[in-house]
């Protein structure tokens, strides 16, 4: 079951709220990679890990597969390029 509309409005605008730019500058911010669907790709895969992670540090979960997931993920994206 879906939370309700306006919590989910606020859970999105805090999530979005510190993230530079929106999708397409995280799609741009890997302009040299020239395969496009890959760069696409990636860049959505980034713009999502950051997002997850507002969620997780705004949720302020402790556990400790919380911690590692969030700061391993993004920076698993960012070591590979």
């Amino acid at each position: 079951m879906p939370l309700p509309d306006n919590l989910r409005n606020e859970i999105d605008d805090y999530a979005r709220r510190d993230l530079p730019g929106d999708l397409q500058f995280h799609m741009e911010f890997f302009d040299f990679i020239s395969d496009c669907n890959l760069r696409e790709l990636i860049g959505q895969q980034f713009y999502t890990a950051r997002y997850l992670y507002k969620l997780w540090e705004g949720l302020r979960l402790s556990e400790r597969w919380s911690i590692r997931g969030g700061t391993t993920t993004s920076a698993a994206i960012r070591g590979r390029l």
